[in-house]
Parts: structure tokens; sequence; C-alpha cells
């Protein structure tokens, strides 16, 4: 009987290390950011697109209210990663994948453009 309870116990704590390493990764991924999006300059109000392929032929796309609370879910690499031929006024119109968590598009995940989104406190 002892030997079925030591196996047991390496399975418990193989599952574990699993878990701890799922929710490690998951948290490197995840970028949980807290924004707020809203027009900008001649821009009377921002939209998302369900992929990034629809924000190009805007098709799919969803506008959203001026004020829509979101939750950044991964971030362009231009945004979190060190570059070369950062160009600001072309690349503030690349796209973040963003969870919207309040008004009419509620629960979608949509690529919005960066220069929609201001970071929240």
């Amino acid at each position: 009987m002892p030997l079925l309870k030591s196996n047991n116990n390496k399975g418990n704590g193989m599952k574990k290390l699993l878990i701890l390493v799922g929710i490690i990764l998951a948290g490197s991924i995840y970028a949980g950011d807290k924004v707020i999006i809203g027009s900008y300059a001649n821009y009377p109000t921002a939209s998302g697109c369900i992929s990034k392929a629809d924000n190009a032929k805007k098709s799919d796309c969803i506008l959203l209210a001026n004020g829509t609370l979101g939750e950044v879910v991964e971030w362009d690499s231009k945004y979190s990663k060190e570059g070369k031929g950062i160009f600001a006024q072309v690349d503030m119109f690349t796209l973040n994948k963003v969870s919207i968590l309040n008004g009419p598009a509620k629960g979608k995940i949509l690529y919005v453009d960066h220069v929609y989104l201001t970071l929240k406190n």
C-alpha cells in the first residue's frame, strides 16, 4: 500500500508544478493594464475590430463610446519591447488586443488602435 500512496503524492506534486508554471506563463502573456478608450484629435470616436485583418478592411468593426473601459489582453510589440525604426506618427495606429469592460460592446475582445487608449490609474 505505501507504494501506491507514494505514486499518488508524486502525481499531486506534478499537478501542482504544472499549475504553477501555467500561472507564471499566463501572467507573462496577459497584459492586464486597464485603459480608457476615447477620441483623439480629429478622430471623434474610436472603433475596435474582431481581427487585425478586419481593421484594415473596416469590416466586423464596432464603434466604441468615448470613455469605454477596457483591459489590454496583449500590447503590440512596439509598445512592449525595444526596437528600431519607431515612428510615432505611424506607430500610434498599431493595434492592441483589448477586452471591453463596459458599454454596448461589453465582453468583446477587439483590436483597438493605440492612439485611442489611455492608461487608467
